[in-house]
């Protein structure tokens, strides 16, 4: 049985730090990268860590593409930074304390009805949510649906043939929905089309799916370097394979 003792060691935090993640919604992979963190930084009585990727393995179980989709998910929220610093393994990471900064993912709610009649303004109705990022400005027409980009591959069946069949279709829709997406973030057409394609079916084989490219957008948006010199998807792709693929 075990009986842990803060006699061999343990991690201060403050009182306010936990009250206020309590009152943010964090992805149970990401909680748990952010719990090394905490253990690696404020365990040793330190601000940051420089942490490899082998070693959230080893304190988490989990594969190292879902380490890299989780971190990416604490970027996003602002809960920790991730630095680069000389040669030496693994990224140097700080949690941001100052949680007036962080940036708690948004809800849609969304009407489920079962006829085609239309709703009235006032009226109790069975709801599903779905989690969404909003712009910086908060302009409703520029949400991103989380469903909306979703690349499942689930089975179904040709009514014709009665072949089963993978759902590549929706995967294609979810590319499309992407890159309509990115051409309202920036206000223009891509002229290259087939090159970001390209970039989304590349980020899709290395383990990144629509979201984590929707979020590194957002990102990007916020870099003085990139509003200034623009981006598409394959710079997205190249700036992930950079900061995230160092061990």
């Amino acid at each position: 049985m075990a009986s842990p003792q803060t006699k061999n060691g343990y991690t201060i935090i403050a009182n306010e730090i936990m009250e206020a993640l309590a009152g943010i919604r964090i992805p149970g992979e990401a909680r748990q990268c952010l719990d090394v963190i905490f253990r690696k930084t404020y365990g040793w009585k330190k601000k940051e860590d420089n942490i490899a990727l082998c070693q959230f393995q080893k304190y988490t179980g989990l594969k190292k593409q879902t380490i890299i989709k989780a971190r990416n998910k604490l970027l996003a929220l602002n809960l920790i930074t991730v630095t680069q610093k000389d040669n030496r393994s693994g990224q140097k990471y700080r949690f941001n304390k100052d949680y007036d900064t962080w940036k708690p993912l948004s809800k849609k709610i969304t009407v489920t009805q079962k006829d085609n009649s239309p709703l009235p303004k006032k009226i109790h109705t069975n709801t599903t949510t779905t989690n969404t990022i909003l712009s910086p400005a908060g302009d409703p027409t520029m949400k991103l649906d989380e469903r909306s980009f979703s690349d499942s591959n689930e089975l179904q069946i040709d009514s014709e043939t009665g072949d089963e069949i993978r759902a590549t279709l929706k995967a294609k829709n979810s590319m499309l929905k992407l890159l309509r997406w990115a051409e309202k973030r920036k206000g223009m057409p891509f002229a290259n089309a087939g090159k970001q394609f390209k970039a989304m079916k590349m980020a899709k084989t290395a383990g990144y799916d629509s979201r984590d490219l929707a979020l590194k957008w957002l990102e990007m948006e916020e870099d003085k370097y990139w509003r200034n010199k623009g981006f598409d998807f394959m710079n997205i792709i190249n700036e992930l394979d950079k900061k995230y693929e160092r061990t």
